[in-house]
């Protein structure tokens, strides 16, 4: 039962800090988002990888599509998505930070100010940033847990998990690709 007092703590403070989210609407990239959704039920699913737009994430707009076509514009689903990966995300950075630093109080802290703090309220409360930040972010963590897994003991499925979870992060949102450079430089 002691194990879980961290993740029901983080689960339940990340609830209570975007208490209510599921009351918002969606705003103007969602709808967007929702239109190449459209065009691509009519016109073939490989035009959304084709407009991706600026960025080249074939992975976040997989999952738009996924999310349009099972629950169209009920915006309560979009709300716990954001809430409970958002959680997620702050149990997988109390564990790197706890991994790293090997202080619980910090590393409870650590994560207790991630979910709170103001740059990544906009990850969760913008459902349209939220299926690409919040997907990249858990994969980076994941593969970063896993690298560290992986320096602990060297087996090649960690740092082959690592790498993969990587690339996937980055296939959400390509900010995780600065973590294939940090990977070299952290085993140094």
């Amino acid at each position: 039962m002691k194990k879980f007092i961290v993740p029901i703590y983080i689960l339940l403070f990340t609830i209570l800090v975007f208490y209510g989210l599921w009351h918002m609407y969606f705003q103007q990239d969602e709808w967007v988002g929702f239109g190449r959704v459209v065009y691509a039920q009519t016109y073939g699913f490989t035009t959304l990888i084709i407009q991706s737009g600026s960025h080249f994430t074939p992975l976040t707009t997989i999952l738009m599509a996924a999310f349009y076509t099972l629950f169209s514009l009920d915006h309560r689903w979009y709300a716990w998505y954001s809430i409970l990966l958002h959680a997620a995300n702050g149990l997988l950075l109390y564990i790197l930070a706890d991994t790293l630093i090997k202080n619980k109080k910090a590393a409870i802290l650590a994560a207790t100010l991630f979910v709170a703090a103001a740059p990544s309220q906009q990850a969760v409360t913008w459902y349209a940033a939220s299926l690409s930040f919040l997907p990249s972010a858990f994969f980076s963590l994941l593969g970063l847990l896993l690298f560290e897994m992986f320096l602990k003991i060297p087996k090649a499925k960690h740092l082959f998990l690592s790498m993969l979870c990587i690339l996937i992060g980055a296939g959400f949102r390509e900010n995780a690709i600065f973590l294939l450079a940090y990977v070299p430089i952290r085993s140094l």
